[in-house]
């Protein structure tokens, strides 16, 4: 559930060498444990939101703007290394 769309800088930028391309992927490797604790927290988030109650608004934009962060803070690690 992407409540941002696609980022025009995310889709248009340079494609990497291959030297950025391995560093890239070691770096991932690395790192795999942020990817997989970013993905259980927005699986956990959907569902919080999912079970809301549906006239509550506040809890709901909270819950929102944690799965955008979320989202956000995941875009910040693909981005190159």
């Amino acid at each position: 559930m992407n409540f941002h769309g696609p980022r025009p800088s995310y889709l248009y930028r340079p494609h990497p060498d291959g030297l950025q391309v391995s560093r890239n992927e070691a770096w991932r490797e690395r790192n795999a444990w942020k990817f997989d604790y970013a993905f259980e927290s927005i699986a956990k988030f959907n569902e919080r939101i999912e079970a809301c109650d549906q006239f509550n608004r506040s809890q709901r934009r909270l819950l929102i703007g944690l799965v955008n962060t979320a989202y956000d803070w995941l875009e910040e690690l693909e981005e190159d290394h």
